[in-house]
């Protein structure tokens, strides 16, 4: 971490959260007044990580480091977006049930969060105890060609405004994609073009979980809405649709789900 935190992307952090990051690979920043930006290190919930099942306790009191980052925005009326490379269900059970509590305590703080690792293109519905949509987690695509998908990359749109009910919210975000097999056909430079919008593709409207779960109801019962989803995860490389309720499904967390 120590490496890491000496590069220049690091020169965007505080002192403070530089320091944080070189000790224990998360932190904490202030992006601009009444919005901040939470880096969490959650290899330390993988179960490819061995070392876990020696001792399943909070690694480096991230957890409680966290409840406490957070209880400080929510006294500040802070919004905040969380970083973190692993999607809940990579991780451990018993850290992703303890990070799902923090995330529903602190729902209405925590506007988004973004996560990459598994190079396809998803997002989560977090739902709290009631069964109600209580956060978004967007997995997002990777311009690394992994598994035969075409590279990506995406720019989200955040409501900036801070005196409205949306700030902090992902209001629609757009996603750009290449094709790798022309690549190596025409001249070696990167032919890059929109792919979808989630506002004028899926049908996005409004923002939070409640929105983004209206997608997913819609893609139950819709089959082209449904077929597009499949497109998009398989980042442009669609190779057939999948068992519909085993892929909905997917992306529905913390409840029961219902799609057949």
């Amino acid at each position: 971490y120590g490496a890491v935190g000496e590069l220049a992307w690091a020169a965007n952090l505080e002192e403070e959260a530089q320091a944080m990051f070189k000790e224990n690979g998360f932190y904490s920043t202030l992006v601009k007044p009444g919005f901040r930006i939470i880096g969490l290190n959650n290899n330390f919930c993988v179960g490819m990580n061995f070392f876990l099942f020696l001792d399943f306790s909070d690694p480096a009191g991230q957890l409680s480091w966290l409840v406490e980052q957070l209880l400080l925005s929510e006294e500040l009326g802070e919004v905040v977006h969380i970083l973190a490379h692993h999607p809940p269900g990579s991780c451990l059970t018993g850290w992703g049930r303890e990070y799902t509590k923090i995330i529903n305590r602190f729902q209405s703080t925590v506007k988004a969060q973004f996560h990459g690792h598994t190079h396809d293109d998803h997002y989560i519905v977090f739902h709290n105890e009631t069964g109600s949509p209580s956060n978004i987690a967007f997995v997002s695509p990777s311009v690394t060609p992994y598994t035969n998908n075409n590279p990506e990359y995406r720019v989200y749109i955040v409501a900036g405004d801070p005196d409205h009910s949306s700030y902090g919210y992902v209001t629609d975000h757009n996603t750009w994609t290449m094709d790798l097999s022309q690549a190596n056909i025409e001249e070696d430079i990167p032919d890059w073009r929109p792919l979808y919008s989630a506002r004028a593709d899926l049908g996005l409207q409004g923002v939070g979980a409640s929105a983004w779960k209206d997608v997913l109801e819609k893609a139950n019962v819709d089959l082209d809405l449904f077929e597009k989803l499949v497109v998009y995860y398989t980042q442009d490389m669609f190779t057939g649709l999948p068992d519909k309720r085993g892929f909905l499904c997917r992306m529905i967390w913390n409840t029961e789900c219902g799609y057949e």
